[in-house]
């Protein structure tokens, strides 16, 4: 009886070294599906909101898409909206892309950068360019590219620009150029 055990044994061991083999000796399976390492995370219709260092709120951003790359740890925004600054003081505007550069805490608007500030007191500014830095601890607003600002009856265009929300300024560099109406910015002001 032992004999047919270890014989029984030894005939099963024997076919199953041999389906093995038969097995492996076929085509090889495929390979999984490469996937995109790229972005570590994709959001989509987003908001994200950035408090000051006293907590007060300082910079809004929202857009269809964010791509954060776990690389640069850097985040990519298509179509950013924004807003910067406090409520009733706020430089709002809109951009074909923005990044979040985490490491300097600030916010890198690039192509067809629009920015406007509207104030019950003041008259409606327009800032155009096409690269803008918004930092959010330093609360400022710069551009080393050329820009376009614009209010009734003004419109200036200079090689780069600072605003800062502390001193309520806007400081244009570089090649300044103005025109100005006077009748329009007259006419702006009348009741």
């Amino acid at each position: 009886m032992t004999f047919r055990i270890v014989t029984g044994a030894l005939v099963a061991l024997l076919a199953a070294l041999l389906l093995r083999w038969l097995l492996t000796t076929g085509e090889p399976a495929p390979a999984p599906p490469e996937l995109d390492t790229r972005f570590d995370y994709v959001l989509q219709n987003f908001t994200a909101r950035f408090s000051d260092a006293t907590g007060q709120p300082g910079l809004e951003v929202s857009g269809p898409r964010l791509e954060h790359d776990p690389r640069t740890r850097d985040a990519i925004i298509d179509q950013p909206v924004f807003s910067f600054g406090p409520q009733d003081d706020a430089w709002h505007g809109n951009a074909e892309l923005a990044r979040i550069d985490r490491q300097r805490d600030r916010l890198v608007l690039e192509r067809n950068v629009q920015l406007y500030s509207e104030q019950p007191d003041r008259p409606r500014t327009d800032i155009r360019g096409e690269r803008f830095l918004l930092d959010h601890q330093e609360r400022t607003i710069t551009s080393d590219d050329p820009v376009t600002m614009q209010q009734p009856g003004t419109e200036l265009r200079a090689g780069g620009l600072k605003v800062s929300l502390d001193q309520e300024t806007v400081r244009m560099s570089n090649h300044v150029e103005g025109h100005f109406s006077l009748d329009a910015r007259a006419a702006d002001r009348s009741p």
